[in-house]
């Protein structure tokens, strides 16, 4: 039904309907930050994240059923997985640190709306699935499988800022945009080394696990040092260290494919409208019309 649309006018489209669901639930009060409702939270991704993103597949029709990368990988991306992992938590917490004031929060916010407090051992298990397992899967399956595959016909470059500022634009905070900016970038890149959403959802799952129980473990190490300087010398550290595995990984998985002759882009050139086509792209009205919501919640929200 959407095949003779462009995605530059389809897959913002899919956005902005996501983005103003999301203001809607928060106008309402549907998400109103009352905490440990598992159950709305679970519903509220379901509508507005999965449900949307599957409806736009079916849609779009199968040409881009084909490409969502929803499958397995090889035993070397997992090498690759943890050090994704552990470059965006320690790159995030820096960036919340820069931009953010990463130590003043004291629980995980999912949207800026939903606060998990005084969890009991009982509702764990709850929590990791609302909290964590959802956001990883809905999210990946929106930004990174469906947005992703839309947009990488206009090239890589255009896919991995798009798809990574609609991302950041998603959880409706101006003062994080700069650490879920980042954070979309490195999972375009996990998800595009493996060849695999699912991958991405693993590295998105495990620093959602982080907010939920490490990142007041982490403060307690700020706490407890008492020196910023100190801290943030070791941050930095961690992330260059990091930074430089997550890369000699992804080189490694690059020369496997040369050497099997498997072509590094995703699209064959008669398929892509070509690179960097970021006007088209950027200022296209759907893409437009999710700025416009992003600022309204912010000034909203602020």
């Amino acid at each position: 039904m959407l095949e003779r649309f462009k995605p530059n006018i389809t897959a913002p489209t899919l956005t902005a309907i996501a983005f103003g669901l999301l203001l809607i639930a928060r106008i309402t009060g549907v998400a109103d930050g009352s905490g440990n409702d598992f159950l709305s939270v679970i519903i509220l991704q379901l509508l507005i994240l999965a449900f949307p993103a599957i409806l736009y597949t079916i849609l779009r029709g199968k040409a881009l059923k084909g490409r969502l990368r929803m499958k397995g990988f090889g035993g070397d991306r997992i090498v690759l997985i943890i050090w994704g992992t552990l470059l965006l938590i320690c790159g995030s917490l820096l960036l919340n640190i820069i931009f953010a004031d990463g130590f003043s929060e004291k629980s995980f916010a999912l949207y800026d709306a939903y606060t998990v407090k005084n969890q009991g051992a009982d509702g764990m298990a709850v929590s990791i699935l609302a909290y964590a397992v959802l956001p990883a899967v809905c999210e990946e399956l929106l930004f990174r499988a469906v947005l992703c595959a839309e947009y990488e016909r206009f090239g890589v470059g255009t896919a991995a800022i798009i798809t990574s500022t609609f991302f950041a634009m998603l959880h409706f905070k101006l003062a994080l945009f700069p650490v879920y900016f980042f954070a979309g970038l490195l999972l375009f890149a996990v998800m595009y080394a493996c060849r695999s959403c699912i991958a991405s959802m693993i590295v998105h799952f495990f620093f959602n696990l982080y907010g939920l129980y490490g990142q007041s473990f982490a403060n307690e190490i700020f706490n407890t040092t008492g020196s910023t300087e100190l801290f943030l010398i070791i941050l930095v550290s961690c992330v260059a260290v990091f930074l430089i595995c997550f890369c000699g990984q992804a080189a490694r998985i690059y020369k496997k494919y040369a050497e099997k002759n498997i072509p590094s882009d995703y699209l064959p050139p008669k398929k892509r409208i070509g690179d960097l086509h970021f006007p088209e792209v950027f200022l296209a009205p759907a893409a437009i019309v999710c700025y416009l919501i992003f600022f309204v919640a912010v000034f909203i929200y602020r």
